[in-house]
């Protein structure tokens, strides 16, 4: 184990994702279940990932119990607001620190008491791993992390609004080289679609209005929509029906399935799910939709039709493979796309 790594017990009943793990490893924080203890390692406090409740409760009791140091680390951005605090209140016999990490950057907010051993060590050890910290009060990073979701979700509306305009632009305007001349300045970057969204309402406007064109256009037999089951549960599904939809989700939370429409089928393998397919429909990407080659996924389909809400693909790469491709502010003007 590298030096200085932190060991963290993980809450009994709490599930942690893999990735969640790997990036909390990063930061040199090792999270051990009660199944992986080792009575060697010592344990040097709580992780908190996710909303409180009695397990929290119980788990911290049951640590006070013994001879554990306290620190509680209240981590992520799904903690509800407040929460941080409400523990410190509740177990002042704890150090409670309120962390958050930004997404593809090696930059983390830590909220915590200014003289805190643990603030300070862990301050110290995010440094030693090329980690750039902002030491504040614990609700400051709870209205950090509430603001910032708040803004890429206002940001996204903007360049979607914008793609509107490129659209009425016909091909002459591409929103994906606009918002890339936009994002050199450093004030506004380069990422502008944010998948963890409050809400979708936006692109299923879109993508229902887009697949409403291809519907009158050409005869759709087979959909297959790609993307998590959380986004697509709450598409409307109206116009699919009477169709045969199999929706590709690698990362598929089975849980969700029974909310789907019952004629639909979820599918890990992408290739059974694009095979013979006539449309498809990317609601959210991962990084295989991401790097497919794009002759690959014609050789696949019946019909090379694509609707992209993530904006996948370059246009003219997509052109080449004779594919009758819409993006987000990419008016190719393959079917004559009128507004609505």
């Amino acid at each position: 184990m590298p030096e200085g790594t932190i060991i963290l017990s993980e809450i009994s009943g709490a599930t942690l994702s893999e990735s969640l793990k790997a990036e909390l490893y990063k930061q040199g924080l090792e999270i051990c279940s009660d199944s992986e203890m080792d009575a060697a390692v010592q344990v040097e406090g709580l992780l908190v990932a996710g909303p409180t409740n009695d397990q929290v409760e119980a788990a911290i009791r049951q640590s006070e119990a013994g001879d554990v140091p306290r620190l509680l680390l209240v981590y992520g951005d799904k903690i509800r607001a407040g929460l941080a605090d409400a523990l410190s209140d509740a177990h002042p016999g704890w150090e409670v620190i309120r962390m958050f990490s930004f997404a593809n950057e090696d930059k983390v907010l830590l909220g915590g008491e200014p003289n805190g051993k643990w603030l300070r060590k862990l301050s110290v050890q995010l440094a030693r791993r090329n980690f750039t910290s902002l030491v504040c009060r614990r609700c400051e990073v709870d209205e950090a992390v509430r603001q910032l979701g708040l803004y890429l979700t206002w940001k996204e509306r903007f360049f979607m609004r914008m793609g509107e305009e490129c659209d009425k632009g016909g091909s002459r305007m591409r929103l994906q080289v606009i918002a890339r001349a936009l994002g050199m300045d450093k004030r506004i970057g380069q990422g502008w679609l944010y998948p963890e969204r409050k809400s979708h309402t936006p692109l299923y406007r879109w993508l229902d209005r887009e697949f409403r064109h291809v519907l009158n256009k050409t005869n759709v037999h087979r959909i297959t929509l790609w993307g998590s089951i959380s986004f697509w549960r709450q598409m409307p599904a109206a116009g699919m029906f009477g169709k045969e939809v199999r929706l590709v989700s690698p990362e598929a939370d089975h849980t969700m399935v029974e909310s789907l429409p019952a004629s639909w089928s979820v599918h890990e393998d992408w290739r059974s799910a694009l095979a013979k397919s006539d449309l498809l429909m990317i609601g959210t990407a991962d990084p295989v939709i991401r790097e497919m080659p794009l002759p690959e996924l014609v050789g696949r389909m019946a019909q090379p039709i694509v609707i992209d809400a993530c904006s996948c693909f370059p246009i003219e790469e997509a052109e080449s493979c004779q594919i009758i491709y819409r993006a987000i502010g990419e008016n190719t003007n393959v079917w004559e796309w009128s507004r609505l």
